[in-house]
């Protein structure tokens, strides 16, 4: 009789310890399907009228994703006027990564930004090909993101590569 009841408890205890963290995984999954969005003008983080206006570069961001729950690791794709030289496309990243770093600072171990031109461009990002993309990670390298302290972003390198 004693053994049943013992039995029942630890069946009990495996069961809800089970169930939580199916319960944690859920909520997990949900939390991160929550940052990614469509963002269009009214970017949370920053005024992207007011990097327009200072870039003289015309762009909107059409959605953005932050992957990672302590290491949080964003990405955003970014829909421009009209190609533009490499030197404003990189001043106009540069305020970018800029802006998003001073919204939440020492938030981001990475950072990765697609540019699609609207000429080009068919729609949706995943149906579009970007021409060029910009990524700032430690010493420049993306398998440092999220093994690298963040340190008020000393080290940090940013990239442009234009396709």
């Amino acid at each position: 009789m004693r053994k049943d009841i013992v039995l029942r408890k630890m069946l009990l205890g495996v069961l809800a310890i089970c169930l939580s963290i199916v319960l944690l995984t859920c909520h997990r999954r949900e939390a991160k399907e929550a940052t990614v969005a469509v963002a269009g003008t009214n970017f949370p983080g920053f005024d992207v009228q007011k990097i327009n206006e200072a870039s003289g570069v015309k762009f909107r961001i059409l959605k953005y994703e932050d992957i990672g729950d302590r290491t949080i690791q964003r990405f955003l794709w970014i829909l421009v006027s009209k190609k533009t030289e490499d030197k404003k496309l990189q001043e106009l990243a540069t305020r970018i990564i800029d802006a998003t770093i001073a919204a939440l600072p020492n938030t981001y171990t990475g950072l990765t930004l697609h540019f699609f031109e609207e000429a080009a461009f068919a729609g949706t990002p995943g149906k579009s090909k970007p021409f060029a993309k910009a990524t700032f990670f430690p010493e420049g390298n993306e398998e440092k993101v999220g093994r690298a302290p963040i340190d008020h972003y000393q080290g940090y390198q940013m990239k442009v590569l234009i396709y």
